[in-house]
């Protein structure tokens, strides 16, 4: 709750009775590293859902190069790089309010509605922010250029580098509905096309799955357009078969 509320802006408090801590206008910057196999292990269905992972920027990274001794940092760039980064900063604590050029304004009025149409499943889940970001990223690109307006360039990169951060949050969450036995229920019924049963998935599952979570997991499928439900005759009770679509 306090990462969400950071990203938000508004006052962080700690309200406990030994500790009333409080901050007026946080600032926070959280750079993590994790590899893809641990985050698909320790993210959980909650912190999916409530809004704590499309806070984030996800963004697939790979070594480039193979330096057996270690790199070695050019200090004249370093210090020309940061004495950049000090002049926009300081130039960023004296804009009151960043304006936004016509032709850009533009831009965003056209990209908008496409940012803002929700995806389905956990991607869907973790890219839910993606006009906030956009546009955060935007204000970034402006104010690093010195420039108290949001210029096309600025929106293009801002754009271009959400852009990577949706197309690695695909890769990463693509195909999980954010729903462990959902996901595990399509991987099975991937590999059966002719479908299965109720009962045949629950006894794939050893028949320790209870049926409202088994019921559950696949209203999830259904919802995300995953999975479809036809009735088969049999002779007696028609049974209800399940096939997996992709989507």
């Amino acid at each position: 709750p306090v990462i969400r509320l950071a990203w938000d802006g508004d006052a962080l408090r700690v309200l406990t009775k030994n500790a009333r801590e409080t901050c007026a206008e946080p600032h926070i910057s959280i750079i993590g590293h994790i590899t893809n196999t641990e985050l698909q292990k320790l993210l959980s269905e909650s912190d999916a859902a409530n809004g704590f992972a499309n806070r984030f920027l996800w963004v697939c990274s790979t070594r480039s190069q193979y330096l057996a001794f270690g790199g070695k940092v050019d200090a004249a760039a370093l210090s020309l790089f940061c004495a950049r980064a000090r002049a926009a900063v300081d130039f960023a604590r004296a804009v009151q309010e960043v304006a936004w050029a016509p032709d850009a304004a533009q831009r965003w009025e056209d990209v908008y509605p496409q940012l803002s149409e929700g995806k389905l499943g956990l991607f869907g889940q973790v890219t839910a922010r993606a006009e906030a970001q956009a546009i955060r990223l935007a204000l970034m690109c402006a104010l690093l250029d010195k420039s108290a307006e949001i210029r096309l360039e600025h929106l293009e990169a801002a754009l271009e580098l959400w852009r990577y951060c949706f197309d690695s949050a695909a890769f990463i969450f693509g195909h999980s509905l954010g729903n462990p036995l959902a996901d595990a229920i399509l991987e099975l019924l991937r590999a059966h096309p002719d479908g299965m049963t109720r009962t045949e998935l629950h006894n794939h599952f050893g028949r320790n799955k209870k049926k409202a979570a088994l019921d559950a997991a696949i209203a999830v499928a259904q919802r995300n357009g995953s999975l479809r439900s036809e009735r088969q005759e049999t002779g007696g009770r028609a049974a209800e078969v399940l096939h997996f679509i992709s989507v």
